[in-house]
């Protein structure tokens, strides 16, 4: 079955129609737009055209990523969850995108060691933004969390990370470097 081939309008010039262009041509014609398009100065009619004409067509702005984004916030956000997830691209067990849950990071300054993947931290007030190392109970894995949160009669827990006498110092300390 032959190929259809677009028609083209009588008195609409196509100079390309069939020819790749070059890498180096496409940068020529990039930078040449890049240098008519930076000086302009567009009404604010003008720019809600544009971006309506943009959204039709499904072109988004360039994303502004980390510290060049103007509502950075120093690498820190909290999930729909409630977690408090911090932006370190350099520890072991970082996201994709280099964060980590805070509470995990809290243990794992009150132990002196990373927690290995395994490791499951469980808030014992059930308030997941409660990153207090008293409120933070260490599960040595999934498996046994899961007994504990199926269990019916759940004995109250008590967190094995620290002893009450320092809880409220260490915490500061830790959460301060954070």
């Amino acid at each position: 079955m032959p190929r259809k081939t677009r028609q083209v309008k009588r008195g609409f010039n196509m100079p390309n129609k069939g020819y790749k262009q070059t890498k180096e041509h496409r940068r020529k014609i990039k930078e040449h737009h890049s240098h008519y398009w930076k000086n302009k100065k567009f009404s604010e009619i003008h720019k809600k055209q544009l971006r309506e004409v943009a959204k039709r067509k499904g072109i988004r702005p360039p994303r502004m990523e980390r510290e060049k984004n103007p509502k950075w916030k120093g690498g820190k956000w909290q999930r729909k969850s409630g977690h408090w997830l911090i932006l370190i691209p350099t520890h072991p067990f970082a996201g994709k995108k280099g964060y980590v849950r805070r509470s995990r990071l809290v243990a794992e300054k009150c132990l002196g060691r990373y927690l290995t993947q395994k490791e499951v931290i469980h808030h014992i007030n059930g308030n997941s933004s409660d990153d207090r190392l008293k409120n933070l109970y260490l599960f040595s894995t999934q498996s046994r969390h899961n007994q504990y949160e199926k269990s019916k009669n759940k004995t109250p827990l008590k967190s094995n990370l620290i002893n009450k006498k320092r809880a409220g110092k260490v915490h500061q300390r830790i959460l301060g470097k954070i």
